[in-house]
């Protein structure tokens, strides 16, 4: 049996490390992180359902997640998963990379500098075109280098791989530009200096394109509009020149937090010592992306942050340049014996494999917006807006884009909660007088409590009265436990849905009379009976509640099983608890609801 060769093994090892590091924030909850997952989430599902190309981004992102779900995975799934398995990609590429350039210790460096920068596995451990960017742009930069020995395949993929990437996220395609660029440069000039006048107009043809890509790339940024790159850069020179005197690292920017101490040192190292070809492609990527990061060119907060991650790459070369150097220097020192060397050498790497394996790990988690049980209720609600042809106008656009992302046609519109006028404009223009899903959310409420200037005038009072509105027909979910108290709740946090209209809410307690809710629409009783005409909430057993409430023998749920079986909501299933008597049919509106009459 062949023997295993070392680098081998932990190029291996370096591997199932980054898929690891990035599983570590998906695993730790199903729900997705952050907003932005959402939004690529809700596109992908938008364009699998209707085929629309989502008209506010790149077409190429949210159609990869789409042809993902063809292979059979489920969409969410892979909104989850697939970022760990493009880490893991990254981290192939740019060990091989490494490796043409300085010899297979320095791509076991690269790789496992890639597998551990912190911003690297924060950006790749979610669903974000970063992730898909930073495994394809050293695979594209390796392909480059392999196009540039003349050998046709890799061209052939690197002009594929390059297409995809302008259709998919085109700001990625600007940052590798720019990263290429002097490396290229450097291979331009040693060029023209040999032989082959066909290679050195290919080379110099190369370069004058990377150099200038980036300024004619039109990209869609959200605070700026359509904008050219290069113009935004270079307008920016003078604000930015202005405000050197008082610098400030832009927001949320921390070099040493975001790269790690390690992959700093090491490729101080190999900028000094390290071979030369991979010291320029590293050093001139890392300096021709550090700009971005240290200074705000393009007025966009976010973006400094940003691109930290896309300069990691190259100090990921640059700290394979250190590594190939560190080990060519212990394998060539005269130890006085063999085995010290080799018990020396073991020790150090596991030291420092120990050491980047913690870096890595230390990356910051991202932040969910709403619980695992809110995140069930938004399914829920989609389940039954799509079952019944339902729109569904949300308090707040992460609602919308969480009801989207499960397949609802949904909108963020704060103004619904605002005026009736707006009300009446949707259920007109959008439903055509079918029935409306209202939903409200937390985030919506929080906001709505601050001065955020599209919240003002928000309020709830219409959704306990809906059935009085003349255009249009309306019902209510709520997901956020800050609106009704837990003991309200069905299992994933929804309420019961009915066909027709509500019409009444009463709240009964045993410490308190009947009262209708109060305007801002929440209800603050703990531990109550809701009674409905028209629709009722999938609550928990009334064995929970404080004091039943008192109603009519017809709209009263029939003994049998819990109330929470029968309120499942579906199509020809709704309220079949109460009683199905042609008296009680004519006399309860639930009845009417779930009957169809």
């Amino acid at each position: 049996m062949a023997r295993l060769r070392p680098e081998l093994a932990l190029l291996g090892a370096a591997v199932l490390l980054a898929v690891a590091l990035r599983l570590l924030d998906p695993l730790r909850s199903p729900v997705l992180a952050a907003e932005d997952p959402i939004l690529h989430l809700a596109r992908a599902e938008r364009l699998a359902r209707t085929g629309a190309w989502p008209p506010e981004y790149p077409p190429g992102f949210p159609a990869m997640l789409v042809a993902m779900e063809s292979l059979g995975l489920r969409l969410y799934d892979v909104a989850r998963f697939a970022p760990a398995f493009w880490g893991g990609v990254s981290v192939l590429a740019l060990a091989g990379l490494a490796r043409k350039l300085a010899g297979p210790w320095a791509g076991v460096g690269g790789a496992w500098l890639m597998a551990t920068i912190p911003e690297v596995v924060r950006r790749s451990d979610f669903l974000a075109p970063e992730a898909f960017d930073l495994a394809l742009l050293p695979l594209l930069a390796w392909l480059l280098l392999e196009a540039l020995d003349a050998r046709r395949a890799a061209l052939a993929l690197l002009v594929i791989g390059a297409a995809w990437l302008v259709v998919a996220h085109p700001w990625g395609f600007a940052y590798l530009a720019l990263g290429l660029a002097p490396f290229l440069v450097w291979r331009t000039r040693a060029a023209l200096h040999g032989p082959g006048t066909a290679r050195r107009a290919r080379l110099a043809l190369a370069a004058v394109g990377a150099l200038f890509l980036p300024l004619l790339v039109t990209v869609r940024v959200p605070e700026m509009g359509n904008v050219v790159l290069g113009q935004a850069v270079l307008g920016r020179m003078g604000a930015v020149a202005g405000q050197l005197g008082a610098y400030a690292l832009p927001w949320q920017v921390d070099p040493l937090a975001m790269l790690g101490l390690p992959a700093i040192v090491l490729g101080g190292i190999g900028a000094a010592y390290g071979p030369k070809a991979l010291r320029v492609l590293g050093g001139g990527w890392v300096l021709a992306l550090l700009p971005m990061v240290l200074l705000d060119l393009t007025g966009v907060r976010y973006v400094p942050m940003r691109s930290a991650a896309y300069l990691a790459p190259g100090l990921a070369l640059l700290g394979a340049a250190g590594i190939a150097r560190l080990v060519g220097v212990a394998r060539t020192h005269p130890w006085p014996r063999a085995p010290a060397r080799r018990a020396a050498l073991v020790a150090g790497a596991l030291a420092g494999l120990l050491l980047l394996a913690g870096t890595g790990a230390s990356a910051h988690s991202w932040y969910r917006i709403y619980p695992e049980d809110d995140q069930a209720a938004f399914q829920h609600a989609a389940d039954v807006a799509r079952d019944h042809h339902m729109k569904v106008v949300a308090g707040s656009w992460q609602a919308s884009a969480q009801l989207a992302a499960w397949g609802a046609d949904a909108r963020g519109e704060p103004r619904f909660f605002q005026n009736a006028s707006t009300r009446a404009w949707y259920a007109s223009h959008e439903a055509h007088g079918a029935p409306f899903l209202v939903v409200l959310d937390k985030v919506a409420r929080l906001r709505a409590n601050t001065s955020a200037p599209e919240y003002a005038n928000f309020s709830l009072a219409f959704t306990h009265g809906m059935a009085r509105i003349a255009l249009g027909k309306y019902a209510a979910v709520y997901v956020s436990q800050a609106v009704l108290p837990r003991e309200l709740w069905a299992p994933g946090g929804v309420l019961g849905i009915a066909r027709q209209p509500p019409v009444t809410t009463r709240v009964t307690s045993s410490s308190s009379p009947s009262r209708t809710a109060s305007s801002s629409g929440s209800t603050t009783l703990p531990r109550a009976t809701r009674t409905v005409s028209g629709w009722m909430p999938a609550a928990r057993s009334a064995s929970r509640t404080s004091a039943p409430a008192r109603t009519s023998t017809c709209c009263s749920p029939r003994s049998g099983p819990s109330l929470r079986s029968r309120t499942r909501i579906g199509p020809g299933s709704l309220h079949k608890g109460f009683n199905a008597s042609p008296r009680c049919r004519s006399r309860c509106p639930g009845n009417q609801a779930a009957y169809g009459a």
